[in-house]
């Protein structure tokens, strides 16, 4: 059991190219720098330096598109911490009580010479 806190991931915003929040439609650099620092102020403080911006690129009906994710990682809280150990307990209690129940299902159905 790994009993140490995680990072947690958090995504501040995610938008494809060709939605209506799209920052770069008229491509001047002024508005996405304004666009950007919009971004920045959903931040935690704390956070700013750790914030990444992801752009990745894919093709879709035969046209290229862009997808721009902007996200920072932080510590799991105390709750989250406890949370997650709860269910990684239940979670191992489920996996052990689903093995008993197949072996019980094999040895039922071919024996105890399994």
């Amino acid at each position: 059991m790994n009993t140490d806190k995680r990072m947690i991931k958090e995504t501040v915003i995610e938008v494809e190219q060709h939605s209506e929040n799209w920052p770069f439609s008229d491509a001047k650099l002024v508005y996405a720098m304004g666009w950007l620092g919009q971004q920045m102020n959903k931040l935690p403080k704390e956070y700013w330096l750790k914030a990444v911006i992801n752009v990745e690129t894919y093709e879709e009906y035969n046209s290229m598109r862009a997808k721009l994710t902007i996200s920072y990682s932080r510590p799991e809280t105390d709750d989250e911490y406890s949370a997650r150990l709860t269910k990684e307990k239940e979670d191992r209690a489920r996996r052990r009580e689903q093995a008993i129940a197949n072996a019980k299902a094999t040895l039922a159905r071919y024996g105890e010479d399994v």
